[in-house]
């Protein structure tokens, strides 16, 4: 702590034994678990064009043909696939990206070429 954290191993030192214990739960919080909550970050997308999601999204996240060539993995439902859009009322779709890291991560992936049940693959492994 003294030779890689001088100025916070500094601070900690002047600090009240419960001050030095909430020092350390301030620091967890801006860690590893800040980018890890799934509750506080969130995208919405509402769409109101169905084609987009039953014709281009549908057939992107759903190909029978391959399912059936790709002996190394499973079948994959179109329902299962489309679970993700939620239909409304006003006949648009909305969408919760519930994880926006994992969000980030399968865009990054899939942007360098990655399939993707590549994509899905790595971010299982993570």
């Amino acid at each position: 702590m003294q030779s890689q954290h001088i100025d916070e191993w500094a601070k900690y030192q002047t600090l009240s034994p419960t001050n030095k214990l909430a020092y350390f739960n301030k620091k967890e919080a801006t860690g590893i678990n800040a980018f890890l909550d799934k509750d506080r970050d969130s995208l919405t997308f509402a769409i109101s064009q169905l084609a987009i999601v039953d014709d281009i999204v549908g057939n992107l996240f759903f190909n029978p043909k391959e399912d059936e060539e790709d002996d190394d993995s499973e079948s994959v439902t179109k329902p299962n696939a489309m679970k993700l859009f939620k239909l409304q009322e006003d006949e648009s779709y909305l969408v919760i990206i519930k994880n926006l890291l994992c969000f980030n991560l399968a865009i990054e992936h899939v942007s360098v070429g990655l399939s993707f049940r590549q994509t899905t693959a790595v971010i299982t492994q993570h």
